[in-house]
């Protein structure tokens, strides 16, 4: 069951496929076919990841402050190349530089000031 910080999936995959092109031409801008190390912030229902895997050349961290997200994003996505991370954006668990492209598609609309 999603959790209340959870969108409705449907239109979570509305929005996502709303902005498919629009997705795909920043993504290329950004040289994601030549980037090793991809973290995505607020995995939502890891819509994404799965597009940021087959886009880039390496792995994918999708990382959510919600346990339920990341456990939800971890069964939509199954990949030895993908990690999915319980931990809040404003402390990342990660060292310096330790990702090549950053990508949040909406997770500054679920961004809270306590977090």
């Amino acid at each position: 069951m999603p959790s209340p910080a959870l969108p409705c999936r449907e239109l979570s995959a509305q929005l996502c496929d709303s902005l498919r092109s629009a997705r795909a031409r920043l993504l290329r801008r950004t040289g994601i076919a030549r980037r090793r190390h991809v973290l995505e912030l607020r995995l939502d229902w890891g819509l994404n990841l799965g597009e940021l895997l087959q886009r880039s050349s390496g792995e994918v961290t999708g990382l959510d402050s919600d346990r339920n997200a990341v456990r939800v994003a971890a069964q939509f996505v199954k990949s030895a190349r993908v990690h999915h991370v319980h931990a809040r954006a404003q402390r990342l668990p990660f060292t310096d530089k330790q990702f090549d492209l950053v990508f949040t598609q909406f997770g500054f609309l679920w961004f809270e000031e306590s977090e």
